[in-house]
């Protein structure tokens, strides 16, 4: 796991660094930087829909994070999560996107 770059996420080419495995509970497969398992990682999880009230406390707290450089962890698949990942990567805090599909030959999807 490893935060990807602005082209990985733009271009939508898979991840080619080798796969590691993880042992211990619970079992994971990743690829990047191995030693992003061992951070203390925060969730972010939000719905597709959102009010602005919402949106707007998401946002300052994922400024917050990135300026702390606090490792974050999503599937970064609504479009809030979007957003804020967006503000991670520009801030080069460290992030894990979890995949809900094998990581091997997985492709991310150009951003809108």
């Amino acid at each position: 796991m490893r935060s990807l770059s602005r082209d990985e996420l733009t271009t939508g080419k898979p991840v080619v660094t080798p796969l590691w495995q993880w042992d211990g509970p619970p079992a994971l497969t990743g690829c990047g930087a191995r030693e992003f398992a061992d951070l203390e990682l925060t969730g972010f999880f939000a719905s597709r829909q959102c009010p602005g009230t919402a949106i707007r406390a998401a946002m300052d707290w994922a400024l917050h994070q990135a300026h702390a450089k606090r490792a974050v962890i999503s599937g970064f698949h609504s479009p809030l999560e979007q957003s804020v990942l967006k503000v991670l990567m520009a801030a080069g805090s460290p992030t894990v996107v979890v995949l809900a599909r094998p990581v091997q030959g997985a492709k991310l999807h150009p951003s809108g």
